[in-house]
């Protein structure tokens, strides 16, 4: 039979979800405003390379952070297990 997870985890993996898309949007828009600034202070704002180095950093810091917050998430909470009846018998045992 298989087991479904609780209301409760999928609630949580919910929350766990919104929190690493939050915390991984104000991050990269910090690093966004920090690379900009040092560009900008070094006075290097007119320039293409510029602005794509702040692009990338943005989105960098964005996917590490999603994946800093859910990769452990993922690991507390596995896929619920199907009993072994719902294979049928074990074939290396005999009938």
């Amino acid at each position: 039979m298989n087991q479904s997870r609780s209301q409760a985890d999928r609630d949580a993996m919910t929350v766990e979800i919104g929190f690493a898309l939050l915390t991984a949007a104000v991050f990269a828009a910090a690093a966004y405003l920090a690379v900009t600034a040092c560009l900008f202070a070094a006075g290097v704002h007119d320039q293409p390379v510029a602005g794509m180095l702040a692009k990338v950093s943005a989105v960098t810091v964005f996917i590490a952070r999603v994946l800093q917050v859910l990769l452990p998430a993922a690991e507390s909470h596995p896929e619920p297990a199907e009993s072994p009846e719902a294979y049928g018998p074990d074939e290396r045992y005999g009938p």
